[in-house]
């Protein structure tokens, strides 16, 4: 068993270590945030604009560069969403929504995060978020500045599952350590406050204040741990045991067929606790999460190289030096147009009282002349001539403007252009563009976002009873809300549209289905909607709905009537047309029969036509034989 001794030597061993990867880094990052808050002159810099009664002026073109992509990522805000990864994990993804967006409005999660975005990424390029639990039970979260946290500098990956160990300090007043290490309040008495060596670039306020707080050392390190895992024998499916020796053995023994159990070693975390470099706990994480706390937000970062200086950068790391330069520039012009009115004067020794006085105006240098070397026709006081303004200045300091935007990415439509020409969709495709190059910023902040979502999961199942859960949803957890395992394999973190409730997404999604052509009722939009008195809404909408069916009961009737009356019209025409069509048929049974009359009676004519023809024609025969004879 280690012993306080142990622990010390093994903080001081990682402090060493830690610090000599990270040294260079701290350095640097240090620089990127003077430059961000304008402090963008170095010592030696700022010396020799003294000298020359210059003042050390500061343009700061950095903030507005990241105020740009911060401001963007704070407008766009995606809230934390658990989605189910089967059908039958739908209750409990939801009861999760519910719970995790309760947690980040209680404990400002959001804010925490983008604060960690703007120093992490885009300033230093290391900014840490952790998730705790306070004495009221409830999770919030902190954000570790680059200064404040050591991890170990071999890491490479941005989850830390490589990270065999991570430092961290705070400086707290005795009372805090009290609370934070309770039951120890006589040894924390007996403390004497102070600074070491360690973590130096911890900035803690003014001397007499910070000589008054205790050095408050987090030391986490990975360890293994010997557990019992229970195992089907039919699916195969394993669970961790965590429950008593006694009901292990009782189990096995009453299903030996069916279950079995067999020793593994897991990963662990083991957390050590010192004041003033003095041990107070050494043990698991109190939380229960058994894991890192810590959710890094890392800007650009390339483990493989080999400089300290160069592999983890933020943005303001690469647009300093065109910073540094166009406040040079724009300090020289300015010296230039203010030299113009006192150049500086020659004058001759002794000819005014307060010698000083020639250099009360602006910059100007005087050159003093002995009386004995006077050359002939100097004045004893003369005004030197000033010197041209240089065109070409301007123009460089206009390319080195230009620099510190487009360095980083950043194009005029992120700032928002005046010009009228410009076509909606070409702004459009340049905004794109623009956001395009710092996608892995984003890309990576999601990453962070995700790995923080799993952590709340496990905090929430570890330190939330089942009572507070029904509080906070209004409903009892379904059994599988603390299975040890949902994570991994049941819900997955997601992003999704910030609200301030789990009602006011359900609102906005019913919106969208909607949209979409969903049958959705308009009294289910309304339940949802998170307006003020609604119950005084919903009777007027009832009021409506009423009046709205007696219209619609009323037109029905009119229909209806409308509709028989329509039917009893059609069958009279239908009657009408019937007799129409029988008198159409009698009409033409009658012309049939006039037809065949018709007929008859020309056959008739036909044949006694016929008959008389014939017997004119054997009269005539006749009468042609009697005339031969004769």
């Amino acid at each position: 068993m280690a012993t306080d001794k142990d622990t010390k030597k093994d903080f001081n061993e990682a402090y060493g270590q830690a610090i000599a990867g990270w040294g260079d880094f701290l350095k640097e990052a240090k620089t990127d945030f003077e430059f961000m808050t304008g402090d963008q002159w170095n010592s030696v810099e700022k010396q020799y604009l003294a000298n020359q009664r210059r003042n050390a002026l500061v343009f700061n073109r950095i903030r507005r560069v990241i105020k740009i992509i911060t401001g963007y990522q704070r407008k766009n805000r995606l809230a934390f969403k658990i989605d189910p990864v089967g059908f039958e994990d739908d209750r409990a993804a939801s009861q999760l929504t519910g719970v995790v967006m309760d947690v980040m409005r209680v404990g400002n999660g959001y804010n925490v995060m983008s604060d960690a975005f703007e120093c992490g990424p885009c300033i230093t390029g290391m900014n840490f978020v952790e998730a705790y639990v306070d004495k009221l039970g409830d999770i919030k979260f902190k954000r570790l500045p680059y200064n404040k946290c050591l991890p170990d500098p071999t890491f490479s990956e941005r989850d830390l599952s490589d990270c065999n160990y991570f430092l961290r300090r705070e400086y707290v007043t005795k009372d805090q350590a009290k609370m934070l290490v309770p039951g120890n309040d006589k040894e924390i008495d007996s403390l004497n406050p102070g600074r070491d060596e360690k973590f130096s670039h911890i900035f803690v306020g003014n001397k007499r204040y910070g000589d008054n707080l205790l050095a408050y050392d987090e030391f986490w390190r990975k360890t293994t741990k010997r557990v019992k895992v229970l195992i089907d024998r039919a699916t195969g499916q394993e669970m961790v045991w965590t429950g008593s020796q006694k009901a292990l053995d009782y189990i096995l023994s009453s299903f030996p067929l069916q279950v079995t159990a067999i020793d593994r070693w897991e990963e662990s975390v083991e957390l050590n606790i010192l004041i003033q470099g003095v041990p107070f706990y050494t043990g698991p994480d109190p939380f229960g999460l058994d894991e890192f706390r810590f959710v890094p937000l890392l800007g650009f970062w390339y483990p493989e190289v080999e400089s300290d200086k160069l592999k983890l950068q933020g943005v303001v790391r690469s647009i300093r030096d065109p910073q540094s330069e166009f406040n040079k520039r724009i300090s020289q012009e300015i010296d230039i147009i203010e030299s113009q009115i006192n150049t500086g004067y020659d004058a001759i020794e002794g000819t005014v009282v307060n010698p000083e006085s020639l250099y009360q105006s602006g910059q100007g240098k005087v050159t003093w002349v002995k009386s004995e070397g006077n050359p002939a026709g100097l004045d004893a006081i003369r005004k030197k001539q000033p010197v041209d303004i240089p065109q070409g200045l301007f123009m460089l300091n206009q390319s080195i403007d230009k620099l510190l935007t487009e360095i980083p990415g950043i194009n005029d439509e992120l700032f928002g252009t005046e010009e009228k020409d410009i076509a909606g969709v070409l702004s459009k495709m340049r905004q794109g563009a623009a956001l395009t190059i710092l996608q892995d910023l984003f890309d990576n902040y999601r990453l962070s976002k995700k790995l923080l979502g799993k952590k709340l999961i496990k905090l929430v199942q570890k330190n939330y009873q089942p009572q507070k859960i029904q509080r906070i949803i209004n409903e009892q957890p379904v059994p599988q809300f603390y299975d040890p395992d949902l994570t991994r394999y049941d819900v997955s973190v997601q992003e999704g549209l910030l609200t301030d409730s789990q009602r006011q997404l359900y609102y906005e999604e019913l919106k969208a289905l909607q949209q979409m052509g969903a049958p959705i009722p308009f009294a289910a939009i309304v339940d949802a909607a998170p307006i003020q008195l609604k119950e005084h809404l919903k009777r007027h909408i009832q009021a409506a709905e009423q009046a709205q069916m007696q219209a619609a009961q009323g037109e029905q009737q009119m229909n209806q009537l409308t509709q028989q009356l329509m039917q009893s019209q059609i069958a009279e025409n239908l009657a009408q047309a019937q007799e129409r069509r029988a008198e159409i048929q009698q009409n033409i049974a009658t012309a049939a029969l006039n037809r065949a009359k018709t007929a008859a009676e020309i056959q008739k004519m036909t044949l006694e036509g016929l008959s008389t023809v014939a017997k004119a024609a054997a009269d005539l025969e006749q009468r042609k034989s009697l005339r031969t004879r004769r």
